[in-house]
């Protein structure tokens, strides 16, 4: 297991990086031995800028295809920006976006080749505010986005099967999760360390605290560490 976002200007919340702990925690008691290991691989600009790439040129194609003409007003400002910058990719950016995109994804299958599974939190902080990913305008939807989900493009990246399951709530009643990723084709075998968790921490009976924020119940903003400048 381990918690680093991976991005340099973020922390994982440390309520959230606590809950994975006590997940591992379980886990142990379970009969499983579960070892800290740093991230095998972390996001630098060039390859925050390789998902960039292939997510607009994905939603780019993805516009032009299957959205009609008529419709296409009523597109949202960050669809625009991305089948704007999906037009301006050539083939070859996208030849290096995928050869850079493999090669991160090769780091994890390397790096856990001797474990049977992988434990990471599943965000990097509690949810969100409505708007939060928006604040930037539409060309910072994506850096915030990659700011909170940091912990789980490498498991798509790789093909390997993963499940996000809960892992309790903070005080002021939001919702935490961990991740848990297998091997390659053992699909069972995460649904089953998910299905024993369930088990153990009795999910169907975990209801979140009273909020505990600001103005009576209101929940705080996530705890994201300002970018660095």
């Amino acid at each position: 297991m381990w918690t680093e976002s991976g991005v340099s200007s973020v922390s994982t919340d440390p309520e959230i990086v606590a809950a994975a702990h006590r997940t591992a925690a379980v886990l142990r008691e379970a009969g499983h031995d579960v070892a800290e290991i740093a991230i095998p691989a972390g996001f630098d600009e060039e390859l925050i800028r390789s998902f960039t790439a292939t997510f607009a040129a994905t939603v780019s194609a993805a516009v032009e295809q299957a959205v009609p003409e008529r419709r296409r007003a009523t597109r949202t400002d960050f669809t625009r920006y991305l089948v704007a910058s999906g037009k301006r990719l050539s083939a070859a950016d996208l030849a290096l976006a995928q050869a850079m995109q493999a090669a991160y994804a090769s780091s994890f299958l390397v790096a856990l080749n001797e474990f049977d599974a992988a434990l990471t939190p599943t965000t990097t902080a509690p949810p969100v505010p409505i708007g939060h990913f928006t604040a930037d305008g539409a060309d910072g939807v994506l850096g915030l986005m990659l700011e909170w989900s940091c912990h789980t493009p490498w498991a798509n990246l790789t093909g390997q099967p993963a499940v996000s399951v809960p892992a309790g709530f903070t005080p002021s009643g939001l919702p935490m999760g961990v991740q848990i990723v297998g091997r390659h084709q053992e699909d069972a075998a995460v649904v089953a360390v998910a299905k024993q968790l369930e088990d153990v921490q009795r999910w169907d009976e975990n209801v979140p605290p009273e909020p505990q924020g600001r103005g009576g119940g209101a929940v705080p903003d996530a705890h994201l560490k300002e970018k660095s400048e």
